[in-house]
Protein backbone atom coordinates (compact mmCIF):
# COMPACT_ATOMS: atom_id res chain seq x y z
CA UNK A 1 0.00 0.00 0.00
CA UNK A 2 2.71 2.42 1.02
CA UNK A 3 4.72 1.93 -2.20
CA UNK A 4 1.66 2.88 -4.27
CA UNK A 5 1.21 5.94 -2.05
CA UNK A 6 4.82 6.94 -2.71
CA UNK A 7 4.27 6.59 -6.48
CA UNK A 8 1.18 8.80 -6.11
CA UNK A 9 3.27 11.46 -4.39
CA UNK A 10 1.51 11.30 -1.02
CA UNK A 11 3.12 13.26 1.78
CA UNK A 12 4.96 11.46 4.57
CA UNK A 13 2.05 12.21 6.92
CA UNK A 14 -0.50 10.83 4.44
CA UNK A 15 1.61 7.71 3.87
CA UNK A 16 1.59 7.07 7.62
CA UNK A 17 -2.18 7.61 7.75
CA UNK A 18 -2.75 5.37 4.72
CA UNK A 19 -0.66 2.55 6.21
CA UNK A 20 -2.41 2.81 9.60
CA UNK A 21 -5.89 2.93 8.04
CA UNK A 22 -5.15 -0.02 5.76
CA UNK A 23 -4.42 -2.17 8.81
CA UNK A 24 -7.96 -1.49 10.07
CA UNK A 25 -9.96 -2.44 6.97
CA UNK A 26 -11.39 -5.61 8.48
CA UNK A 27 -11.96 -4.40 12.05
CA UNK A 28 -15.70 -4.66 11.35
CA UNK A 29 -15.37 -8.45 11.24
CA UNK A 30 -15.17 -8.41 15.04
CA UNK A 31 -18.41 -9.80 16.38
CA UNK A 32 -19.30 -11.62 13.15
CA UNK A 33 -19.09 -15.39 13.48
CA UNK A 34 -15.83 -16.51 11.86
CA UNK A 35 -17.57 -19.63 10.52
CA UNK A 36 -19.15 -17.42 7.87
CA UNK A 37 -15.75 -16.13 6.72
CA UNK A 38 -14.26 -19.64 6.74
CA UNK A 39 -17.14 -21.43 5.03
CA UNK A 40 -16.12 -23.76 2.20
CA UNK A 41 -19.56 -23.94 0.61
CA UNK A 42 -21.31 -21.20 -1.34
CA UNK A 43 -22.58 -18.46 0.96
CA UNK A 44 -26.30 -17.91 1.37
CA UNK A 45 -27.56 -14.40 0.52
CA UNK A 46 -27.93 -13.75 4.26
CA UNK A 47 -24.36 -14.83 4.95
CA UNK A 48 -23.04 -12.65 2.14
CA UNK A 49 -25.01 -9.68 3.54
CA UNK A 50 -23.44 -10.36 6.93
CA UNK A 51 -19.95 -10.37 5.40
CA UNK A 52 -20.70 -7.16 3.51
CA UNK A 53 -21.80 -5.52 6.77
CA UNK A 54 -18.21 -5.56 8.04
CA UNK A 55 -17.39 -2.37 6.12
CA UNK A 56 -20.18 -0.35 7.75
CA UNK A 57 -19.51 -1.85 11.17
CA UNK A 58 -15.80 -1.13 10.75
CA UNK A 59 -16.32 2.45 9.56
CA UNK A 60 -18.61 3.16 12.50
CA UNK A 61 -16.08 1.67 14.92
CA UNK A 62 -13.05 3.57 13.62
CA UNK A 63 -15.01 6.81 13.51
CA UNK A 64 -16.76 6.63 16.89
CA UNK A 65 -14.35 4.58 19.00
CA UNK A 66 -10.97 5.39 17.47
CA UNK A 67 -11.86 8.87 16.20
CA UNK A 68 -10.01 8.09 13.00
CA UNK A 69 -9.54 10.91 10.47
CA UNK A 70 -11.99 11.22 7.56
CA UNK A 71 -9.81 9.52 4.93
CA UNK A 72 -9.29 6.51 7.19
CA UNK A 73 -13.01 6.12 7.87
CA UNK A 74 -13.71 6.37 4.12
CA UNK A 75 -11.03 3.77 3.37
CA UNK A 76 -12.50 1.28 5.87
CA UNK A 77 -16.02 1.89 4.54
CA UNK A 78 -15.28 1.81 0.81
CA UNK A 79 -12.44 -0.70 0.30
CA UNK A 80 -14.87 -3.12 -1.39
CA UNK A 81 -16.22 -0.60 -3.90
CA UNK A 82 -15.39 -1.40 -7.53
CA UNK A 83 -14.51 0.99 -10.34
CA UNK A 84 -17.63 -0.01 -12.34
CA UNK A 85 -20.01 0.51 -9.40
CA UNK A 86 -20.54 -3.19 -8.68
CA UNK A 87 -18.99 -3.15 -5.19
CA UNK A 88 -20.38 -2.35 -1.77
CA UNK A 89 -21.67 -0.76 0.46
CA UNK A 90 -22.73 2.26 -1.63
CA UNK A 91 -22.07 1.05 -5.20
CA UNK A 92 -19.81 4.03 -5.80
CA UNK A 93 -18.05 4.09 -9.15
CA UNK A 94 -14.93 5.63 -10.64
CA UNK A 95 -13.55 8.64 -8.87
CA UNK A 96 -16.57 8.70 -6.53
CA UNK A 97 -14.60 6.05 -4.63
CA UNK A 98 -12.07 7.70 -2.31
CA UNK A 99 -8.50 7.38 -3.62
CA UNK A 100 -7.16 5.50 -0.60
CA UNK A 101 -10.02 2.98 -0.83
CA UNK A 102 -9.23 2.41 -4.53
CA UNK A 103 -5.59 1.74 -3.66
CA UNK A 104 -6.40 -0.65 -0.81
CA UNK A 105 -9.03 -2.46 -2.88
CA UNK A 106 -6.36 -3.40 -5.42
CA UNK A 107 -3.75 -4.45 -2.85
CA UNK A 108 -6.29 -6.33 -0.71
CA UNK A 109 -7.68 -8.22 -3.70
CA UNK A 110 -4.21 -9.25 -4.89
CA UNK A 111 -3.32 -10.46 -1.40
CA UNK A 112 -6.59 -12.41 -1.24
CA UNK A 113 -5.80 -14.12 -4.54
CA UNK A 114 -2.33 -15.28 -3.46
CA UNK A 115 -3.57 -16.44 -0.04
CA UNK A 116 -5.11 -19.79 0.82
CA UNK A 117 -8.83 -19.57 1.42
CA UNK A 118 -11.14 -22.18 2.98
CA UNK A 119 -12.79 -22.68 -0.42
CA UNK A 120 -9.66 -22.66 -2.65
CA UNK A 121 -5.88 -22.89 -2.79
CA UNK A 122 -3.81 -19.76 -3.41
CA UNK A 123 -3.18 -18.63 -6.97
CA UNK A 124 0.37 -18.23 -8.21
CA UNK A 125 1.60 -14.65 -8.48
CA UNK A 126 1.44 -14.91 -12.29
CA UNK A 127 -2.18 -16.15 -12.26
CA UNK A 128 -3.18 -13.53 -9.67
CA UNK A 129 -1.68 -10.79 -11.84
CA UNK A 130 -3.56 -12.15 -14.86
CA UNK A 131 -6.85 -12.11 -12.90
CA UNK A 132 -6.18 -8.60 -11.60
CA UNK A 133 -5.38 -7.28 -15.09
CA UNK A 134 -8.73 -8.66 -16.32
CA UNK A 135 -10.37 -6.51 -13.63
CA UNK A 136 -8.61 -3.29 -14.64
CA UNK A 137 -11.23 -0.71 -15.63
CA UNK A 138 -13.98 -2.96 -14.27
CA UNK A 139 -13.20 -3.68 -10.65
CA UNK A 140 -10.09 -1.54 -10.36
CA UNK A 141 -9.02 2.00 -11.22
CA UNK A 142 -6.98 1.45 -14.42
CA UNK A 143 -4.38 4.12 -13.59
CA UNK A 144 -3.79 2.70 -10.11
CA UNK A 145 -3.65 -0.80 -11.59
CA UNK A 146 -0.87 0.30 -13.94
CA UNK A 147 1.09 1.62 -10.96
CA UNK A 148 0.48 -1.50 -8.86
CA UNK A 149 1.31 -3.90 -11.69
CA UNK A 150 4.55 -2.02 -12.35
CA UNK A 151 5.48 -2.38 -8.65
CA UNK A 152 4.50 -6.07 -8.50
CA UNK A 153 6.25 -7.04 -11.69
CA UNK A 154 9.44 -5.23 -10.57
CA UNK A 155 9.34 -7.13 -7.27
CA UNK A 156 8.84 -10.44 -9.05
CA UNK A 157 11.78 -9.72 -11.40
CA UNK A 158 13.95 -8.76 -8.41
CA UNK A 159 13.00 -11.94 -6.55
CA UNK A 160 13.75 -14.06 -9.63
CA UNK A 161 17.12 -12.35 -10.04
CA UNK A 162 18.04 -13.08 -6.40
CA UNK A 163 17.00 -16.73 -6.74
CA UNK A 164 19.09 -17.06 -9.91
CA UNK A 165 22.24 -16.00 -8.06
CA UNK A 166 21.84 -18.32 -5.08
Amino acid sequence: VEVVGVKLGLSSEDLTKLRASAMLIDVGRIGINERVFNKKEKLTPEEFDLIKSHVLRGAEYVEKKLHLFKEGVELVKHHHEFWDGSGYPDRLKGVEIPLWARVVCIVDNYNALISKRPFRNPFTAAKAIEIMKEGSGKKYDPELMDIYMEILEARIREKAKKETFR
